[in-house]
């Protein structure tokens, strides 16, 4: 599964984190059940990296499946590392008043 593009405003790093989507299944343990049967979402479960989890159900009625459910799992963000906002260097203009 691709990385969820939702996760990078959450501040998670794509490279951990994976989402596994299913329709049609009415409970959790259906939509656990359906996922561990396809190696590419069970893959996903078992992210030995994963140390975030979340989960949601959005249901429609007049939908084919009805109940459509979305699984995102994450290892913790890497430790960014802050930039100076200031110049990196002088040269031509840049350069302070003296």
């Amino acid at each position: 599964m691709t990385p969820p593009a939702a996760s990078r405003p959450a501040g998670l790093d794509a490279a951990r984190a994976a989402e596994n989507l299913g329709g049609g299944y009415y409970s959790t343990e259906e939509a656990f059940s359906g996922w561990r049967a396809s190696s590419g979402h069970d893959a996903n479960l078992r992210m030995k990296e994963a140390t975030r989890f979340g989960i949601a159900l959005a249901k429609d009625p007049q939908t084919r499946y009805r109940a459509w459910w979305a699984l995102v799992v994450a290892g913790e963000p890497e430790k960014r590392v802050e930039i100076s906002a200031g110049p990196v260097g002088w040269f031509g203009s840049n350069r302070p008043p003296r």
